[in-house]
């Protein structure tokens, strides 16, 4: 397609058709490649801000309180909150095998 776009430039065969058809073709050619580019370097990103996550940095959220309807800010370590949800999924796992 390309090819023969320009070959009909080259014979003045409604070139500006042609022209056009070149300029879009090159437009995907490099949102495709600028597409694959930053789909890498967000994988690579999303590693390294795991890696770094420190264990005793405060973490806050907004959690609804048994009794209440207003949410709560809770703030915690990283560790505490990872440890929480281990808790809570251990615990989770043991009444679930004790109902069957």
């Amino acid at each position: 397609m390309l090819l023969n776009s320009i070959v009909r430039i080259a014979k003045n065969e409604n070139w500006m058709e042609d022209v056009l058809k070149i300029k879009l073709s090159m437009l995907v050619i490099l949102l495709t490649v600028s597409g694959v580019a930053f789909s890498a370097q967000g994988d690579k990103g999303e590693r390294s801000k795991a890696e770094r996550v420190d264990k005793n940095a405060k973490v806050c959220k907004r959690m609804e309180v048994p009794g209440s309807h207003i949410k709560k800010r809770i703030c915690k370590t990283q560790r505490s909150w990872e440890k929480l949800t281990k808790d809570s999924q251990k615990l989770s796992q043991e009444m679930s095998s004790r109902s069957g």
